[in-house]
């Protein structure tokens, strides 16, 4: 690479900029391209170390590489035609950058903030992603959720403070089924998540820490509805109805969810709900179970330390362990 390079513009005839190319240009303010560019990859590290300050990407272009644009301390704005053929921006592309703010194609299938500053990302309306990742530790402060996603991947928002708002774009028509482990792990910013009915599996401290988050969520599938370990554990949800074939609520789920009031679990065929599921769930009154679920288990402590008023056992309950509804006051 030149270092002395302040302004490049690269002719149409480019197909590749590959990696490393400009990296460590530390003159390099500007990169510009001609008109009907056929630029179709940018590789890693491409620019990255440089003085860039905005970059407008070629529609044609299909993948940015990892690391393309990282400690590009300047960067403030990169910007994508709204029919670029872009799928893929690689890991930590913009970690170090100043960009806050962000609009990705209808095509992209894969990106990452991880770590980074970025505030705003706004999404085509028309995309037809599955997986939405790679935001943890970053400043992002709200998100809509294409239709289209059906998993929150593995800690997407973990120790996302700024986080306080997540919608979900039409609403009626998600296919979103699954909120992965550690999904927003730690927003203690987040107030409002409306989850879609489609939910049928919420992973270990998905909310958990969640304080503020005061969800009303009602989730009904055709199959089964799993709520794992300490999914909820200190969060500020309220509600929590569910109604399917079989329900799962796993040990410490609602734990310390002081201000959950109301709970069912409409299960046709099984129903657990084990060791301390809501346990010190102090202000929990109403609790409803399918009274004719065939197979129903209440693990120790299950609602210790709860304001249960009044509950129905359901015909099928055989054992009513230890502690379990010690302390309901």
């Amino acid at each position: 690479a030149f270092s002395s390079f302040r302004k490049f513009t690269l002719p149409k005839s480019v197909t590749i900029i590959d990696s490393y190319c400009f990296y460590k240009c530390s003159q390099l303010k500007r990169v510009e391209f001609e008109e009907d560019s056929g630029l179709i990859l940018i590789g890693i590290y491409a620019f990255a170390n440089t003085k860039i300050e905005s970059i407008s990407i070629p529609k044609t272009v299909e993948k940015i590489g990892d690391f393309c644009f990282i400690n590009c301390r300047k960067l403030k704005k990169v910007q994508f035609d709204s029919d670029s053929n872009l799928t893929e921006i690689g890991k930590e592309c913009f970690r170090g950058t100043k960009i806050e703010s962000i609009e990705l194609p209808q095509k992209i299938e894969e990106f990452d903030f991880l770590n980074t500053k970025i505030k705003n990302v706004t999404f085509s309306i028309d995309s037809t992603f599955q997986d939405l990742t790679n935001f943890g530790s970053s400043l992002i402060t709200s998100i809509v959720i294409p239709s289209s996603v059906t998993i929150i991947c593995l800690n997407a928002f973990i120790d996302c403070f700024n986080l306080s708002e997540v919608k979900v774009n039409d609403i009626s028509n998600s296919k979103l089924e699954f909120i992965s482990p550690g999904s927003f792990y730690n927003c203690k910013s987040l107030t409002t998540f409306e989850v879609p009915k489609t939910v049928k599996y919420f992973g270990q401290n998905c909310f958990r820490n969640c304080a503020k988050y005061n969800g009303q969520i009602e989730v009904n599938n055709d199959t089964n509805i799993t709520v794992q370990m300490s999914a909820f554990e200190n969060s500020g949800v309220t509600v929590f109805n569910s109604k399917r074939r079989n329900i799962k609520i796993c040990q410490n789920a609602f734990r310390n969810c002081k201000g959950l009031s109301q709970f069912s679990a409409e299960a046709e065929i099984e129903c657990i709900l084990e060791k301390s599921s809501f346990f010190n769930c102090s202000s929990l009154t109403s609790v409803k179970l399918h009274y004719d679920t065939n197979r129903v288990e209440l693990g120790e402590s299950c609602f210790m330390n709860t304001a249960i008023t009044e509950i129905e056992i359901p015909s099928n309950l055989q054992i009513i362990p230890k502690f379990c509804f010690k302390n309901c006051k």
